[in-house]
């Protein structure tokens, strides 16, 4: 079986309070965000090569595991939106950047991620941004500093 490879699957989740249960997932992509027109609002971008990620909204779940929940207080919670993202790769290690965009309205800014390079010591990710490119360097070493610049 020389074609057999070891698909390992792992799984991140994002949980935020979204008014009225509003979050879009939209089919091919891998982002997700919130989409409430009247308050600010979160997209959320992953930023990876050679994995497959598959993101699922999630909302009141309590089985297997409570997920999609929020409380404002203790003894009281109501369903809310969490993303689950699921990964197959075939590699032992993979790194995953995360894009965590603030916007305020319905519709998020336009925006296209990419990895440039990794290792282990850093990655080189690149933002387009409502056509504004940004190239980021971002260490894998704790005390190093992380470099941004617009292109």
């Amino acid at each position: 079986m020389s074609d057999f490879k070891v698909i390992k699957v792992r799984t991140g989740l994002f949980a935020a309070q979204v008014h009225g249960e509003q979050a879009d997932e939209r089919p091919g992509e891998c982002a997700a965000a919130s989409v409430d027109p009247d308050v600010g609002n979160l997209r959320i971008v992953p930023i990876a090569s050679g994995v497959t990620l598959s993101p699922r909204i999630v909302i009141g779940q309590e089985q297997p595991t409570p997920q999609g929940w929020y409380s404002s207080a203790y003894g009281q919670y109501e369903p809310s939106p969490a993303v689950i993202y699921s990964a197959r790769t075939t590699s032992n290690s993979t790194d995953i950047a995360w894009l965590l965009l603030p916007y305020r309205g319905a519709d998020a800014p336009a925006t296209e991620a990419k990895l440039l390079a990794g290792s282990k010591d850093g990655m080189r990710l690149e933002v387009t941004l409502d056509g504004k490119r940004y190239v980021a360097d971002i260490p894998m070493s704790s005390g190093l500093k992380a470099k941004l610049m617009v292109k």
